[in-house]
């Protein structure tokens, strides 16, 4: 069985001096039409990073496949093998790393509220995330009602839960039209713990509105 190492050149390899092992699809970054994986340490001296970058080495190469696939069972009633990805804790104040893709969410949380809203719960996590966006649509307008969405944990009132961004949003804005939340600079009041819910709370009259809010999330 090869040991994986990275080279000079930053390939991955199934030893020191082998130029094309298919058992890792890797090869040099010179030589044509051949696939490879790329292992880029990128970051800076504050914030480290490495990077794996599946390319093909051609001039005019399709894109490359980036696959994580682990291995089924083949006896008795054994489960198959699972993939875990788990990022780093924070140390002091520092906050917990987080999974993105593209940089970006990769969960929503979504509530179509329903005509002449109430105080409402409409999302419970059930593992910790961050909040990273925040979007209200008004499809039909309120006359002069606002709304803001909290974090609330188990047991605790809506009204009591934490606001998650700087200033109310209105539900008798334009409709069908966007409006985006500017989120909390307190950044622990924007991360859900496993059991916390997302809530809308309202305050005037609601009568006739109707609308979606839309809170983008990453993992944690």
């Amino acid at each position: 069985m090869p040991i994986a190492i990275v080279d000079n050149n930053g390939v991955l390899r199934a030893n020191d001096v082998d130029t094309n092992d298919p058992r890792l699809a890797t090869g040099r970054p010179n030589t044509n039409a051949i696939d490879f994986l790329e292992v880029v340490a990128n970051g800076s001296t504050s914030r480290p990073a490495i990077t794996l970058n599946a390319k093909n080495a051609a001039a005019a190469g399709n894109g490359v496949d980036l696959a994580l696939v682990a291995a089924a069972a083949t006896v008795g009633n054994q489960a198959g093998g699972a993939i875990n990805v788990a990022t780093g804790a924070g140390f002091g104040t520092g906050l917990r790393g987080e999974f993105t893709i593209n940089g970006g969410s990769t969960n929503s949380a979504f509530w179509a509220y329903p005509v002449t809203p109430v105080d409402a719960v409409f999302f419970i996590a059930t593992r910790a995330m961050r909040v990273k966006q925040i979007t209200l649509r008004p499809t039909v307008g309120a006359s002069g009602a606002t709304v803001q969405i909290r974090k609330v944990p188990t047991g605790i009132a809506i009204a009591s839960g934490t606001v998650l961004h700087t200033a109310p949003l209105d539900l008798n804005g334009t409709a069908n039209t966007n409006q985006n939340a500017t989120l909390s600079a307190t950044a622990a009041d924007l991360e859900l713990a496993t059991g916390d819910a997302l809530a809308f709370d309202v305050s005037g009259t609601t009568t006739n509105a109707t609308g979606v809010v839309t809170v983008g999330l990453s993992l944690m």
